[in-house]
């Protein structure tokens, strides 16, 4: 829509908003358009063959026999008037258009489009769990992952000064049945160490899957306060690995938050 307009304001600029100027190139359009359509369907007959196939035509042939002797009036009497326009932009667009179906035919042709592949083979499946802290956000993205099948393991990123070690130690009392790999790394570059370790495992011929925990809320002001690594790591991954990227949202809104206790009554009074 934006280019049609763009091209409309241009045809304006050129005709000086006079639009009777415009009408030998809409005559053009139309005639054009018929001769374009009649040639379809003459290819068409010949291509299917059905009954009566020859003089269906013979009777498309005629009609675009007609509207291009049309055609060609009009560019003869109306060349001087904008009607050049035409001689140069319909080949261009007739290209551009030849471009982009045998860009599809290439494209067809590289999936294999219309052949039956050949039966999958089901491959060793692992489902990589980033994790950065121990809470309620990593056992959701746990469960998701245990529920994809194959091996599934936590990584996380041991930089100086982190709380990394405090990490492993929690996971070991937790224990939820899916090792923790620790991957040694920087300030500078946090997020690499796992990067290369998903390059590394689909190197070796596993399927990898990597699930990117991504907490929302529905005010915007807090969305702001929501850090962006989870986005940039699952940017990275999309950009520079060949693993299936999965972000797995954890609602903070909806999250259950534990009741206030409630107080207990007096001595020497009764409850309702």
């Amino acid at each position: 829509m934006l280019g049609l307009a763009v091209l409309t304001a241009l045809l304006l600029v050129v005709t000086g908003a006079v639009t009777e100027r415009l009408i030998p190139l809409f005559a053009l359009g139309i005639f054009i358009g018929f001769s374009v359509s009649q040639l379809g369907m003459v290819r068409y007959w010949y291509l299917a063959r059905p009954a009566r196939w020859r003089r269906l035509a013979v009777l498309n042939g005629t009609g675009a026999a007609l509207t291009l002797v049309a055609t060609a009036v009009l560019l003869v009497l109306k060349f001087t008037r904008g009607a050049w326009a035409v001689v140069l932009v319909v080949p261009l667009l007739m290209l551009l258009f030849a471009r982009v179906e045998r860009y599809y035919g290439a494209a067809a042709g590289a999936v294999g489009a219309g052949r039956v592949p050949p039966r999958p083979v089901p491959g060793r499946g692992l489902v990589v769990v980033p994790v950065g802290e121990l809470s309620a956000v990593t056992a959701h993205v746990l469960a998701r992952a245990l529920t994809l099948g194959g091996d599934v393991v936590a990584v996380t990123v041991d930089v100086p000064g982190t709380a990394a070690p405090a990490l492993a130690r929690q996971w070991r009392e937790w224990d939820p049945g899916v090792p923790l790999e620790t991957l040694p790394g920087t300030h500078h570059a946090l997020l690499e160490p796992i990067v290369r370790y998903v390059q590394r495992a689909t190197a070796e011929g596993r399927d990898v899957t990597v699930l990117v925990p991504r907490k929302l809320t529905r005010r915007h002001r807090e969305r702001l306060l929501q850090g962006g690594r989870p986005a940039v790591l699952a940017a990275l991954l999309r950009r520079r690995t060949d693993a299936v990227v999965s972000t797995v949202p954890y609602h903070l809104d909806t999250a259950a938050r534990p009741r206030a206790a409630r107080p207990e009554p007096p001595v020497g009074t009764t409850t309702p």
